[in-house]
């Protein structure tokens, strides 16, 4: 069993690096005829602007890659547009390692794929990202080329300084078709989404609609839980001839997962409940001159954990998803037995001793899964062994292998 569930783990982590991964979504392309091409398109889920789309019509044909010169837009389904100009790219960095003690203003005229963050009646705002920075551009109805709004940043005196155009250009914008906005005066404008879109929202007068690409789902199922219990440090069941009985026992865990980028979908958050129970004994027999006993411990958990887990699609295909993933569980752990015993042959007695056995711990499993058509999980994990006494001479330690089936309630 723990070569089987060690072995899932290993080939999952060998996967990451062996496996090219495509994540195609329901899109389209626009020529340069203005043709529009339905099919799906490589989303990613984080990066730069890219130059290159691959794009193929099903998703059993090879994907073709359009390059900036063959095609003029592209989009993914409900989530991203992206339109081809051609436009001025400020130079400068914001790495605080490189900045300049002046400021940068120089530029380029390049050809890029900018990002539609916020469209309406008066303005468009765009994002374009690349290496060194990220810069929003604004395309005023009427107009043909969108404006790049700078923000520079430099270094005088040991501080760190910023200037540029944005918050004029928006300001202007605003008086121009919003003037009776609350929100005039945006020296605190930050050059961030969320604050570029408020405003942008207020200059094309609508409600701020932020696309958030977050999505949820929820899981329960039933699972099988196998538990071991050793002891380390000066005892004499922390001996090399300690025979330890793994505890078979039943599992229950519901939760939900929360997709960082919707519709890429690699990335998630898990959170987890789960209530388990097993049953665990170890024994150990010593001979002597002076003594020839029989030591036991036999104990009984129930836990209740709630585990917080990061978790990566390392295969990501509607028909078959493979994850892998770690996290961090809080333990609530009760012992309907804790017993342990020793028999001494010479003096045919019984003696016990307690052993005080923490209620709460930590642990951290490592997880690995795959998604069967959107809605039937099965997953491996194993929980590397964690100290449940507090003693100082000895530890008594316990570890845990799961194997589980979900369903998941949910359009991812």
């Amino acid at each position: 069993m723990k070569r089987f569930l060690s072995g899932l783990l290993f080939l999952a982590t060998i996967s990451m690096y062996t496996h090219a991964q495509k994540n195609f979504q329901r899109g389209y392309i626009i020529t340069n005829n203005n043709d529009t091409l339905k099919g799906y398109v490589n989303y990613k889920e984080k990066g730069y602007n890219s130059a290159t789309i691959d794009f193929k019509h099903t998703l059993a044909d090879k994907f073709r890659k359009y390059t900036l010169q063959e095609c003029a837009g592209w989009g993914v389904e409900d989530l991203a547009v992206y339109r081809r100009y051609v436009v001025d790219v400020s130079q400068a960095t914001i790495s605080l390692s490189a900045l300049s003690d002046k400021i940068d203003s120089s530029s380029k005229r390049d050809t890029v794929f900018l990002h539609i963050v916020h469209d309406g009646q008066n303005a468009v705002l765009f994002s374009y990202v690349d290496a060194n920075k990220r810069r929003y551009y604004a395309l005023e109805r009427g107009k043909s080329e969108p404006e790049e709004l700078t923000r520079y940043v430099y270094k005088r005196d040991g501080r760190v300084l910023t200037a540029g155009n944005y918050i004029s250009k928006v300001q202007q914008l605003l008086w121009k078709y919003n003037p009776d906005a609350e929100e005039r005066r945006l020296e605190g404008l930050q050059y961030v989404n969320s604050d570029m879109i408020s405003v942008f929202s207020k200059i094309n007068r609508t409600e701020r609609r932020r696309k958030r690409n977050v999505s949820t789902r929820f899981f329960a199922g039933p699972a099988l839980q196998v538990s071991g219990v050793s002891y380390t440090g000066d005892d004499e069941l922390a001996g090399a001839d300690v025979k330890s009985k793994s505890g078979f026992g039943p599992a229950f865990n519901a939760g939900m997962d929360l997709f960082a980028n919707g519709a890429a979908g690699k990335l998630f958050f898990r959170a987890e409940l789960s209530v388990m129970m097993s049953s665990n004994e170890l024994t150990r027999h010593t001979s002597s001159f002076i003594s020839n006993k029989d030591i036991k411990h036999n104990i009984d958990q129930f836990n209740i954990a709630v585990t917080p887990q990061a978790l990566y699609n390392i295969w990501n295909k509607d028909l078959l998803k493979l994850y892998i993933g770690v996290g961090a569980a809080l333990n609530f752990t009760s012992y309907p037995k804790n017993e342990r015993s020793e028999y001494e042959y010479q003096r045919n007695r019984t003696l016990t001793r307690d052993v005080e056995l923490r209620s709460f711990n930590v642990s951290f499993p490592f997880r690995t899964g795959a998604v069967l058509s959107k809605h039937l999980e099965l997953s491996a994990s194993y929980t590397l062994p964690m100290g449940i006494t507090d003693y100082a001479f000895y530890t008594v330690k316990v570890d845990r292998y799961q194997i589980g089936i979900n369903y998941l309630f949910g359009k991812r």
